[in-house]
């Protein structure tokens, strides 16, 4: 739901305060950390970044309900660099074949969040959302998220999900992908993603559909 540009400069200090155009003066370098930490979090909570998706992003907390981990799971792909907290959070039989590093990077500048609705039921739970970005070409899309979490262990994962995107740029057009925000989306609104199939068996090992099961 890949690394992201956005907030490139930003990005580079929250990760690594050592890197930047030119070295900074100590006093000068913590005035900017502070800055990134007391602006308002990427995934729109209307919190500061310090109090809302931070401290999960740190390994400092736990996510308590889906949409909790599905804004730090956002905020992890806008910021990038966060590709070991998104493995750590995605559910095992969805994520086999993924890489910190390549969930590290990516080619789209996510631009904003918005959660449609969220619910749970036991250990199931769903977030649906659209999610604003803007491709290396400068055009605009829209993805349409429904994603599927498992609380496994106690804490919440990723599982997958259905999605759609819509191009709103200059050159139109859109589509259906078997993709997630969490997945490769070229700027022809195609691409790869952990979508199990909703045919396929529910990843979550009930022995059901998926379509009948995490995904209802």
């Amino acid at each position: 739901m890949p690394g992201l540009r956005h907030g490139q400069r930003r990005r580079q200090l929250a990760n690594n305060p050592s890197r930047g155009h030119k070295p900074a003066k100590p006093e000068n370098l913590r005035k900017e950390i502070e800055t990134v930490t007391e602006t308002a979090c990427p995934c729109g909570s209307n919190k500061l970044f310090s109090t809302c998706c931070q401290p999960l992003l740190r390994g400092d907390a736990e996510a308590t309900d889906p949409e909790q981990l599905m804004r730090s799971r956002y905020s992890a792909y806008a910021l990038g660099g966060h590709g070991q907290y998104l493995l750590a959070t995605w559910f095992p039989a969805t994520a086999v074949g993924l890489t910190a590093d390549e969930l590290s990077t990516g080619e789209l500048e996510w631009c904003g969040l918005q959660v449609l609705d969220s619910a749970i039921d036991g250990d199931a739970g769903s977030v649906e959302f659209r999610a604003s970005y803007r491709d290396a070409g400068g055009r605009s899309g829209v993805l349409h998220e429904k994603a599927v979490f498992r609380r496994s262990a106690g804490r919440w994962l990723y599982v997958g999900g259905e999605v759609s995107v819509g191009k709103t740029g200059r050159r139109g057009g859109g589509g259906t992908v078997s993709g997630t925000l969490s997945g490769t989306l070229s700027g022809t609104g195609t691409g790869t993603g952990r979508d199990p199939g909703r045919n396929a068996p529910c990843p979550c090992g009930s022995g059901r559909k998926f379509k009948h099961c995490c995904l209802k």
